[in-house]
């Protein structure tokens, strides 16, 4: 993954709000989406667009999705 999300306020009072885009590439299995789009909204994120593709032929997964932090 291309972006980290760390912050050490748990009530974000001091959290900038962050547009941002982030970029997967892996080895295609099940649950990557759920496992990402999970992992920013724990993060409290929300998605704006998400794009993903799978190439079959090489088993690879590739997605991009923007989102921002509130």
């Amino acid at each position: 993954m291309s972006t980290l999300i760390s912050h050490t306020d748990p009530d974000r009072k001091n959290i900038p709000h962050i547009d941002a885009v982030l970029t997967v590439s892996c080895p295609a299995k099940r649950g990557l989406v759920a496992r990402i789009s999970g992992f920013l909204v724990d993060h409290e994120c929300y998605i704006s667009e998400m794009h993903q593709y799978d190439d079959e032929d090489n088993q690879l997964f590739f997605t991009r999705i923007q989102f921002r932090s509130d």
